[in-house]
């Protein structure tokens, strides 16, 4: 590969179970990394983890894989790897000043597609930071209008306490982007 793909970087990650297929790397740009990995899922979603917590210019990126990693998964996923995955996406979304908006976008979209199969654990860690009187980030409000979209049905239980913490959270949306997050606006 000669082009770019991303930002400046020719190439970002490489994800195979098969070294062989991967020759002549020259390491240059922005991010490149060959990481060979094992038939195993949970492998491919450790080392994307590990380099959500230490690659902090690359997580858009790296969160970008992990999605299409997740979006194979049939609910195999070893529940360490799934908490570490709800954490670091419902903190990289809420950071107010270090994260730029396309990263938010990309955690929240990290956990639109988890709940797929883990629907409980990531609705739970969005309710957590629902509390009135303080005011959530608009990306909690923006994940819970997606998942609403994408998982209608599974959304039904947690209508009735959503509902209603959201009903004393309405005085404190002020500002124009936070009334269209909380009224399941997507960011832009």
């Amino acid at each position: 590969m000669e082009e770019v793909t991303r930002g400046t970087a020719i190439l970002d990650l490489i994800l195979t179970n098969r070294e062989e297929l991967v020759v002549n790397v020259k390491v240059e740009g922005v991010y490149n990394a060959v990481v060979s990995l094992l038939d195993e899922q949970d492998m491919d979603v450790t080392v994307l983890v590990e380099k959500l917590q230490k690659d902090e210019q690359n997580r858009v990126n790296i969160y970008g894989i992990l999605e299409k990693v997740l979006q194979k998964d049939t609910g195999g996923l070893e529940s360490r790897l799934l908490k570490e995955i709800i954490r670091l996406a419902s903190q990289h979304m809420r950071e107010t000043q270090e994260a730029t908006n396309e990263l938010k976008v990309a955690a929240s979209n990290t956990l639109v597609t988890l709940a797929r199969c883990y629907f409980h654990p990531v609705m739970c860690e969005l309710q957590c930071h629902l509390k009135p009187p303080q005011r959530p980030d608009e990306f909690i409000f923006i994940t819970l209008g997606n998942l609403a979209s994408a998982y209608a049905l599974k959304c039904i239980p947690y209508l009735t306490s959503i509902l209603f913490t959201m009903i004393f959270m309405l005085r404190l949306v002020e500002d124009s982007r936070m009334q269209q997050a909380f009224c399941g606006g997507d960011a832009q």
